[in-house]
C-alpha cells in the first residue's frame, strides 16, 4: 500500500520536517512582531501565515491519507482526531486565560471584551471562528485550529455518513461553519486532493526540483498580491475585511495552497532518495515534528509575558535563538506533561463510540 501511496516513509519524514520549520517559522515571525528582535532575518511579516497554509495543506494530506490506507471506523476517526487536539486546546486555552488575566495586572491592554464564557468555553468546542463564535483574543494563532477542526468534522460526516443523514450533517456543520471558515476550505482540500491522486502526481526528481521552484515562486506571487486579493473578495462578498477575519487573504491563499502542494509533489521524489539520509535523522525530526503543535497554539501568551517584561535581543541572532530555544522548552515540557494522556484518552473515546451504531461505519 506504501508503495502506492503520496506519503511513503522517506516522505512522512520530510513532511514532518516541514512541519516543524513552519511552527518555527511562526513562532519567530510573531516574536519579530511582538519587537523581540529587530536584527537581520530572512523572511518578511507575511511569512506566519504562509506557514499556516503550509500546515492547512498537510492537514489535508495528512487526514486523507491515514483514512486511506487503513480502513477506520467513525469512531475511530474521531477518537483519533479528539485525543489528538483536544488535551492540548484545553491547556492552551486555560493558559492563555490565565496570561490574559496576568497581563491585565500587568497593564497590558488586549482587543476585544475580556473572558466571558464565550470567549473561554466556544474554543473549547472549536467554535471560535464559527457563524455564531467568539475569537480566543488572548491567543490568535488559534484561529487556524479552530478552521482545522471544523475541516476534521466535514472530512468525517463527507467518508463516513451515508444517504440523507450525509447531507443533513453536511448542510448543519456547513451553517455552523460559516462563511469565515469555508472560504479557506479549498485550501485544506487541496491537500485532500493531493492524498486522492498520487498515481498522477510522481515525477522524476529533475521535475521535482522544477516544481518545488514553480511552487515557492507562486506562494511569493500570493503574498505579494494579497492585499489586491483582499479587496476583490470583500467587493465580491460585500463584506468588510474586519468581518473576514483570518480568511481576508483567502483568494490569494488558495493560490499559495497550490504552490505549498506543487513543492510537496517536487519533495516526494527527492526524499525518495535522500531517505537513508532522512531515517538516520528520524528521532529528532520525528519530536521536532510532534512539537510543532504544542509550540504554535502555546507561544503567543509566552511571547506577551517576554514583551511585558522587557525581554528583547535587540539585533543580537544568538540572544534571538535563545528566547526561540526557552519558548520551545516551556513548550516542550508542557507538551511532555500533557502527551501522557493522550493514548488513554484515545483508547477510552475508541472503545465509548464503539458502542453507538452512528460511529460504526467503516470505510473501504
Amino acid at each position: 500500500m506504501e508503495g502506492q501511496s503520496f506519503i511513503t516513509r522517506p516522505m512522512s519524514l520530510a513532511l514532518d520536517s516541514l512541519r516543524a520549520a513552519a511552527a518555527l517559522a511562526v513562532l519567530a515571525g510573531h516574536a519579530i512582531r511582538f519587537g523581540l528582535y529587530d536584527g537581520p532575518y530572512p523572511f518578511d511579516a507575511g511569512m506566519p501565515h504562509v506557514a499556516v497554509i503550509v500546515f492547512f495543506v498537510l492537514s489535508g494530506l495528512v487526514i486523507a491519507h491515514s483514512v486511506q490506507c487503513k480502513p477506520v471506523t467513525a469512531g475511530e476517526y474521531a477518537a483519533a482526531r479528539i485525543a489528538r487536539i483536544f488535551p492540548m486546546t484545553v491547556v492552551a486555552v486555560a493558559f492563555s486565560l490565565v496570561v490574559s488575566l496576568y497581563g491585565g495586572v500587568l497593564g497590558i491592554d488586549y482587543p476585544g471584551e475580556g473572558a466571558t464564557p464565550a470567549n473561554v468555553v466556544l474554543p473549547l468546542l472549536f467554535l471560535s471562528e464559527s457563524a455564531f463564535g467568539s475569537a480566543l483574543v488572548w491567543n490568535p494563532p488559534f484561529w487556524s485550529l479552530a478552521y482545522e477542526a471544523m475541516y476534521y468534522a466535514l472530512f468525517g460526516v463527507a467518508v463516513f455518513a451515508r444517504g440523507r443523514v450525509r447531507w443533513l450533517l453536511l448542510a448543519s456543520l456547513l451553517l455552523v461553519a460559516g462563511v469565515k471558515v469555508l472560504l479557506l476550505l479549498p485550501v485544506w482540500l487541496i491537500g485532500v486532493a493531493l492524498a486522492r491522486n498520487v498515481r498522477h502526481l510522481r515525477v522524476w526528481p529533475v521535475f521535482g526540483l522544477g516544481l518545488i521552484a514553480l511552487g515557492g515562486v507562486m506562494v511569493a506571487a500570493a503574498s505579494r498580491y494579497s492585499i489586491a486579493g483582499t479587496e476583490l473578495l470583500c467587493a465580491w462578498l460585500g463584506q468588510s475585511q474586519q468581518q473576514l477575519g483570518f480568511s481576508e487573504k483567502a483568494l490569494t491563499d488558495v493560490f499559495a495552497g497550490l504552490g505549498v502542494a506543487m513543492c510537496f509533489v517536487g519533495l516526494a521524489p527527492l526524499s525518495d532518495r535522500c531517505g537513508v539520509l532522512l531515517e538516520r535523522w528520524r528521532r529528532p525530526i520525528r519530536v521536532a515534528a510532534d512539537l510543532s503543535f504544542p509550540l504554535y497554539i502555546l507561544h503567543w501568551p509566552m511571547l506577551v509575558l517576554l514583551s511585558a517584561y522587557g525581554v528583547e535581543a535587540g539585533s543580537n541572532p544568538l540572544a534571538f535563538a535563545a528566547i526561540l530555544a526557552l519558548v520551545t522548552a516551556v513548550s516542550a515540557t508542557i507538551a511532555a506533561l500533557v502527551g501522557r494522556r493522550a493514548p488513554a484518552l484515545r483508547v477510552f473515546l475508541t472503545a465509548l463510540f464503539a458502542r453507538s451504531p452512528l460511529t460504526s461505519a467503516r470505510t473501504a
